[in-house]
């Protein structure tokens, strides 16, 4: 909160969110939710495979945060 009220430089939050309840939370804090910790995990799980489920959790988090796709 400090940062965002002494900048106009987009600032996101870096907080090991996993699932769209804790991004939508930590989303009010910054500009965005970083959440790559999760996305890696899905990867080294399916490999390849893993693209539907990515997008689809990709799609959940923006939509948790506002920006529906």
């Amino acid at each position: 909160r400090v940062v965002r009220e002494n900048t106009a430089v987009p600032c996101v939050v870096v907080a090991g969110a996993a699932t769209s309840g804790q991004a939508a939370e930590l989303a009010a804090q910054g500009d965005g939710v970083i959440v790559d910790t999760a996305i890696a995990k899905q990867v080294a799980e399916l490999g390849q495979s893993s693209v539907g489920s990515v997008g689809a959790y990709v799609r959940r988090m923006k939509k948790a945060v506002g920006q529906g796709l």
